[in-house]
This record gives structure tokens, C-alpha cells and sequence, in this order.
């Protein structure tokens, strides 16, 4: 952390294992969906057990400190957990496409709540019986054709067969997946920022929706909680993150009771425009790709991979 030298001098001070620093839950959910964690000194200073023991300058009460994001997010997902009064979504059956641009309107039309009185039908008179066809006389059978006269050749030739050519050499066998020099190698090289490793939420899902083939991306909790979110217009965030979580576990469930094995992430086709989900221990991330278009393979598998100390 990035804190100044006499803040640090104080907490580490307590030299307790058991210190504590509670932080208020509705704050840091506010500055989570944000994508930025950062509280003042003085509002920090009263939220840590053991009461700190050295005094500080009054001058620090209003600087602002940030907390790092990867160690704060798997608290705050495990805390709630523990609430009873967790929100819960249930897929039904008529939910609309939320993934296209119209699937917004309605899945199903209503039904008329009374169907007309049939019209009264007249009884069926009783039909004719068919004549019966007339015979139809066998038809001859065609003359055989003559058998065509085969060539005499005047003088053979004998020639010796061609020797065999010699079987082409085998290919060298491929490279083994060792990256090239083009590709990336981390996240702070698929966003153009080499060596940078701290990236917020919602730097993360603005850079992703510029890669090539990406539409936009979303990052949430395994409770459905949006973390960030950029996406075309007509698409809701939240609503894409509250389901995410249970399309992810229901389509594992369906590829194991079906032998297909199990896999980090999962892609949906839906009208030609894919969709995949990355689930990094409590965090899932989606990208929406383009119609038509193949996505990123390595960028998205980077990025995902960067998410995952968040949710250890």
C-alpha cells in the first residue's frame, strides 16, 4: 500500500494477529460498484481494534487513503454470504433474450381470455365410391440395345511402370503453445500498458469493450452484485450480472451429468453474436463479441486470469 510512513508506523505498532479494521458495509459496497475503494484517514482511524496506541498529526485526518481492491472484494463477497436476507434470482421460463437488442419486448403476446363459439357444420353427405381406373395396358418391352463394337488396337506397347516417387518428408511437428512475440503476456500488455499490474473494475471492462471482436464486458460477484460494466446501449449491467452466476452453474451441471467434463468458462452463440463467461474462484466476467466475429482468445484469458487473486 502506497500509505504514508507514519500511518504504517501506527499500524504496525498493535503487533496484534487478531487487529481488525471493520469497515462500514453500504460505504464499501457504494465504492466497490465504483470500482475504487478509498476512505479518509479520519474515518479509517476509529474502525481499527485494537485502538491504534501512537498519535498522529492532525494534518492526516483528511488524506485520502485507498484500499487495495484484491484483498477487499473477497472479504466483502464472504461477509455477505453470511447475511440471511441475501437477494436470490430464479430463471423462468419466458424470460426474454436480455442479450440481443430486442429482448427487451415481451416474450409472448397475451392470449384472448375467451375463444369464439365454433359455427354449427352441416352433416357430411355420403360420397360416391370412386369408379374404378381403367386398365391400364402392360406397356412392351424395349429392344435391347445392340452390344457396341470394341476397338481392335492395331500394335501394343509395353512400358516399363514408373518407379514410385519417394513419400514427402513429415512436417515438422507445431511449436508447443509457447506465446509469440506478438502476443501478450499480461494484462498491462493487452490494454497497451506494459508492466502495469493495478487495474480497477472499471478500467478493465472500458478497455475491454476496444479489443477486437469485443462489444462490451462485465464483471460481478457470484451473488450477482455488478461490479462494472460497458455495454451497447439497451443492455441493462445489473441485469446481465444478476444472472450470469446461475447461466454459468446450471450449463456445469448440465455438462457434467452429460460426461462433457468441467471448464473455467462457457460460450453462448445468440443470433450469431457469442457470449463468454469466466468464473475465477467468486468472480465471473463476461464478454459480449460482435456478430459474426471470433473473439480474443488470449487478451480475454489474461484478463481473466488477473481477476482471479480478487476472489482467493
Amino acid at each position: 500500500m502506497g500509505w504514508p510512513e507514519p500511518i504504517r508506523n501506527a499500524l504496525a505498532g498493535l503487533n496484534a494477529a487478531d487487529a481488525t479494521l471493520n469497515l462500514p458495509a453500504e460505504e464499501t459496497e457504494q465504492a466497490l460498484k465504483r470500482g475504487k475503494v478509498v476512505f479518509s484517514w479520519k474515518r479509517l482511524k476509529p474502525l481499527v481494534r485494537p485502538p491504534l496506541k501512537t498519535a498522529l498529526a492532525p494534518a492526516l485526518d483528511e488524506l485520502q487513503l485507498e484500499l487495495p481492491l484484491p484483498a477487499i472484494a473477497p472479504l466483502f463477497m464472504a461477509q455477505r454470504k453470511n447475511v440471511p436476507t441475501q437477494r436470490k434470482y430464479d430463471i423462468g421460463g419466458d424470460i426474454p433474450d436480455v442479450f440481443s437488442g430486442r429482448g427487451l419486448a415481451a416474450a409472448h403476446a397475451p392470449q384472448p381470455s375467451h375463444a369464439p363459439a365454433p359455427a354449427p357444420v352441416a352433416p357430411a353427405q355420403p360420397k360416391a365410391p370412386p369408379a374404378a381406373p381403367a386398365p391400364v395396358p402392360p406397356a412392351k418391352p424395349a429392344p435391347a440395345p445392340a452390344p457396341a463394337p470394341i476397338p481392335m488396337p492395331v500394335a501394343a506397347k509395353l512400358t516399363p511402370a514408373a518407379a514410385p516417387s519417394p513419400a514427402p518428408a513429415p512436417a515438422p511437428p507445431a511449436s508447443s503453445a509457447v506465446p509469440t512475440e506478438d502476443e501478450p503476456r499480461d494484462i498491462g500488455e493487452v490494454f497497451g500498458q506494459p508492466g502495469r499490474k493495478n487495474w480497477a473494475p472499471a478500467e478493465i471492462v472500458q478497455r475491454t469493450a476496444t479489443l477486437s471482436g469485443i462489444a462490451g464486458s462485465v464483471i460481478a460477484m457470484q451473488d450477482g452484485l455488478l461490479i462494472a460494466a460497458q455495454l451497447p446501449p439497451g443492455l441493462n449491467g445489473e441485469t446481465i450480472a444478476a444472472f450470469l452466476p446461475q447461466m454459468y452453474t446450471r450449463m456445469m451441471q448440465y455438462s457434467k451429468e452429460l460426461k462433457f467434463g468441467d471448464s473455467n468458462n462457457i460460450t453462448f452463440i445468440i443470433q450469431r453474436v457469442p457470449l463468454r463467461i469466466y468464473r475465477v474462484g467468486g468472480v465471473y466476467f463476461a464478454a459480449l463479441g460482435r456478430a459474426d466475429e471470433s473473439l480474443p482468445e488470449t487478451p480475454l484469458r489474461l484478463i481473466a486470469s488477473h481477476l482471479g487473486p480478487q476472489s482467493k
